[in-house]
């Protein structure tokens, strides 16, 4: 009887001195933080990035075009610094760009990209939700009704065109608002009771196509949203569009929408890539196996990262992107996971 008791007590001692899965995470986080990546704005203010070799115009070491949609996620889940990066991206009329470092960064063919686009307004929009910012997206809506294109100019504009998120994509037209883009700004400026946010009906009533809520009710949108999200994942290829549809999928759980409707497209996501974790977590996983994946794949002291250019869950898995973390990529997992 005494040696099974001894044996006993040496379970549970181990069991709670071991360090737990948990505690680990928190470890890593701390790491993670330690090798992230930061650019400095013109001010000098330091923001989450990737980094690249030294290039660009001018030439930089700062990959930070798709940092506002990065950062939204980032700021989705506590992590203040991603807060602050988009804060900082919108300018003193509303208009919102790529990263704080990028403000006034206009498209030049062959050196600067088009100064936003509608990925990175889903990280304004996440932005706007997670710190409840009702007056930066009210700011925003404002200069996209006043920056609408102009389609009869007859001495001045007579008739103004389609929303759009920037004034500089004639090369593509990438700022044009698409659907996807009209319903989570009208369903955020709903959340937020921003009024104005509802800009693609605005813009219909002003083309005098007195449409209600853009086709549907704001309830109706709500039933077919879900269903929009959800075939995004069946459809949308893999790497970073399968990312928009997981994005598309978060922001409707940040939006309020019940756990059935982002866990059911959360499987089809995690079905098609099964080793991406915030698949995993939009799938419901559980989360000791969520956790141990990201562990798994994310840098380690052991075995840090190659170079930091690569936001993993945009990537196709087989190409193992974790092995080029940017460690934002593992601190967004680590702080959706509740590691602090």
């Amino acid at each position: 009887m005494q040696r099974l008791m001894a044996i006993l007590g040496a379970i549970l001692y181990l069991g709670l001195t071991s360090p737990t899965l948990a505690d680990t995470l928190v470890e890593r986080m701390a790491f993670w933080r330690k090798e992230a990546f930061v650019c400095k704005d013109v001010s000098g203010k330091a923001f989450p990035s990737k980094e690249q070799s030294l290039m660009g115009y001018p030439p930089t070491t700062c990959d930070d075009g798709d940092m506002t949609l990065f950062n939204g996620l980032l700021c989705s889940v506590g992590e203040q610094a991603g807060c602050d990066a988009v804060l900082n991206s919108q300018d003193g009329d509303g208009r919102w760009w790529r990263s704080p470092r990028r403000i006034g960064m206009e498209y030049v063919s062959g050196r600067v990209d088009v100064s936003f686009s509608a990925d990175q307004s889903r990280g304004a929009l996440l932005y706007a939700l997670a710190k409840t910012d009702p007056s930066r997206l009210a700011a925003y809506a404002n200069w996209i009704m006043q920056h609408r294109p102009c389609l009869v100019d007859f001495g001045g504009c007579r008739i103004y065109g389609w929303p759009r998120l920037c004034t500089d994509d004639a090369s593509d037209l990438r700022c044009t608002f698409r659907p996807w883009t009209c319903v989570t700004f009208q369903l955020a400026g709903k959340r937020l009771s921003v009024a104005n946010a509802d800009v693609c009906g605005a813009a219909l009533k002003l083309l005098k196509l007195d449409v209600p809520d853009f086709f549907f009710t704001t309830s109706q949108l709500e039933g077919k949203v879900a269903a929009y999200a959800s075939g995004s994942a069946v459809v949308n290829d893999l790497g970073y569009p399968l990312h928009l549809a997981a994005v598309d999928l978060f922001i409707l759980e940040r939006l309020g929408y019940s756990a059935d409707v982002v866990r059911a497209g959360g499987a089809i996501l995690a079905a098609r890539e099964p080793l991406n974790p915030f698949f995993q977590y939009l799938a419901g996983a559980d989360t000791t196996k969520t956790t141990k994946l990201v562990m798994d794949e994310c840098p380690s002291s052991a075995k840090p990262s190659r170079t930091k250019f690569q936001w993993s869950w945009e990537r196709e898995m087989s190409t193992k992107p974790w092995e080029d973390s940017m460690y934002w990529d593992c601190i967004f997992m680590g702080r959706l996971l509740g590691a602090p």
